[in-house]
């Protein structure tokens, strides 16, 4: 397969599942090399690493890096090859994600680093992901244990999310972690927006990944991992499209819960009491942006054993597989 075709497909939103059609339609010619006495290899693995959010209150390249942004992560995976160089992959994963529009105090007054700090909002979630997919080595060919092998892989995934905002509670005067979801901070399942739907805490996503393993022996090897998540939800943050009228708060809730949710849907009268920019946030002003879905990135350390290692001598790979080929 071209690789200035598949750089190109990394770039573009769909690309994740059409390179997952190509690589399956790679398969039945892949297959072909089974006769040549390859082994099917079967692993088990586990990933730490760092993620981070891309969406409107998370990592934006332009406003400068932001390393509290970042958060832990970690998983366990299932690797069997299905041909030479093809790997179906299995994985469940264990992420936090977090943004703060606080990060960007003191940017220049109507800067778009200003307009999130006016803003004032923020938000976690953890992060709870099901991965199936496949990845593409393209330099392994069932002949030899390669030490170094690079690939990329794609796929489609469940996730689960909750996100929650910190508010400080005034009985109380402490920080508290609050669910957004029910609060409709958007006008979401309100008659008065009949378009903004309550939206699900699970959602499907295309993972498109790139890495390289590096094979210590016949039973171990570390790794990188790079990927990019593209969800099918713009509400992983809780914030997508613009403010809504206070007011409707009192018209759906009971009295605690629309003080909660007015609060934590326009938070910019905490850093402004006196409404000098007010009218940056007044309704029907944006408050996110709707015309892409939220994503996040993660790289992650792997290690991964091999528990087939007793089927690679010399006679099922071809040669003198204990040396390594580059």
């Amino acid at each position: 397969m071209n690789c200035n075709v598949i750089n190109q497909l990394y770039l573009q939103k769909g690309g994740g599942l059409i390179i997952w059609l190509l690589l399956v339609w790679q398969l039945p010619m892949q297959a072909q090399h089974q006769q040549n006495g390859w082994v099917k290899e079967t692993a088990i693995g586990v990933n730490v690493g760092t993620s981070v959010f891309l969406g409107e209150l998370g990592l934006e390249i332009s406003e400068g890096i932001q390393p509290r942004l970042f958060r832990a992560t970690a998983g366990v995976f299932l690797e069997q090859d299905i041909a030479p160089n093809i790997k179906l992959k299995l994985a469940v994963n264990y992420a936090s994600l977090y943004g703060n529009d606080a990060l960007w105090e003191g940017s220049e007054l109507f800067s778009s680093g200003w307009y999130r700090y006016y803003r004032n909002l923020n938000f976690k979630t953890n992060i709870l992901s099901f991965d199936t997919g496949i990845a593409w080595h393209p330099f392994k060919n069932g002949q030899g244990i390669k030490q170094f092998s690079p690939y990329i892989w794609t796929g489609l995934g469940l996730l689960h999310f909750k996100p929650q905002a910190q508010y400080k509670n005034p009985s109380t005067g402490r920080n508290e972690w609050v669910d957004l979801q029910a609060l409709s901070t958007e006008g979401q399942g309100f008659a008065a927006y009949p378009d903004r739907k309550p939206y699900k805490l699970w959602q499907l996503y295309i993972p498109v990944g790139i890495g390289v393993n590096y094979r210590l022996n016949d039973a171990w090897a570390i790794g990188l991992e790079g990927t990019h998540h593209l969800t099918f939800t713009d509400y992983i943050d809780d914030v997508s499209t613009s403010y809504i009228n206070p007011s409707l708060f009192y018209e759906n809730f009971d009295l605690n819960k629309a003080e909660l949710a007015a609060s934590l849907a326009q938070a910019s009268t905490l850093i402004d009491p006196e409404g000098e920019f007010s009218q940056v946030t007044d309704v029907g002003e944006q408050r996110g942006n709707d015309s892409k879905n939220d994503a996040f990135f993660i790289w992650r350390f792997t290690l991964t054993h091999y528990l087939n290692t007793d089927n690679l001598g010399s006679n099922d790979r071809g040669g003198n597989t204990k040396c390594f080929e580059f």
